[in-house]
């Protein structure tokens, strides 16, 4: 039986922005279900802006509801740019080694995916200005749609690309800001879908992003190689789809 998918999105990245790629994924017999993170857009309630901190919790409650709630037998999480960074914080509380006795995480599939050593924060990683297309304003980053489109959307044609970018809403700075505490690369299989054609993570901050996790964890991740820019569930929902499953072994 297949796993179920758990997809973690990209930073300024609602849900529904992934919802082609779902539908795609179950034509291919994988049920996924998006985490909507707390950093991403504006919160109507008034409650401050979601930390790195709370979207490792949202993705541990929906891990938790899916495994104990739902009676999921294999969880399998496929995180997508930011995505990585909360997903591997998660792993404090939803790995298998971190469930005491009960069934948790043993995969995660980086998707053109940050990854954090311990005590280092996104904008600390980064070591480089904000891009162009980023305007911070206190608690929150937007994007410039039309600077954005080339550099997250770079793939697909140029109206497309600049649809797609309308759809991203604000995120938070907080989260970016946040310090990693807990190497969850260390707890799982590694699998790491590094995209050719990428504008966003270009080869050598993926280089070091996968070094990272080997020397953390003592084991190289395996990588596989997708020709797309940086969001393929977006440019190339069906390919990608296809890709998974066979990273997945499923039949």
């Amino acid at each position: 039986m297949a796993p179920t998918i758990v997809l973690v999105p990209a930073a300024f990245t609602p849900p529904e922005v992934y919802f082609g790629f779902v539908s795609a994924m179950q034509k291919h017999g994988l049920e996924t279900v998006v985490v909507s993170l707390p950093s991403v857009g504006f919160r109507e309630d008034g409650r401050a802006p979601g930390t790195m901190s709370d979207d490792a919790a949202e993705i541990a409650r929906v891990v938790t509801d899916l495994y104990d709630n739902q009676g999921r037998q294999e969880l399998v999480l496929l995180t997508h740019s930011y995505g990585g960074i909360p997903a591997s914080e998660s792993m404090k509380f939803v790995s298998t080694k971190n469930r005491n006795g009960k069934m948790g995480i043993d995969r995660i599939i980086y998707l053109a995916s940050i990854v954090l050593p311990v005590g280092v924060s996104n904008d600390e990683m980064r070591k480089r200005p904000p891009p162009a297309h980023a305007i911070i304003d206190d608690d929150w980053i937007t994007t410039d749609h039309a600077l954005d489109a080339p550099y997250d959307f770079n793939d697909l044609p140029a109206n497309e690309g600049l649809a797609w970018a309308s759809k991203m809403k604000q995120h938070s700075t907080a989260s970016f800001r946040e310090r990693a505490t807990y190497p969850g690369y260390n707890d799982v299989e590694v699998h790491y879908i590094r995209c050719t054609n990428d504008a966003v993570l270009p080869s050598e901050a993926t280089d070091r992003i996968l070094g990272i996790i080997e020397q953390s964890s003592g084991k190289a991740p395996t990588v596989h190689e997708f020709a797309s820019g940086h969001s393929p569930p977006i440019s190339k929902p069906e390919e990608l789809a296809m890709f998974v499953k066979e990273i997945l072994g499923s039949p």
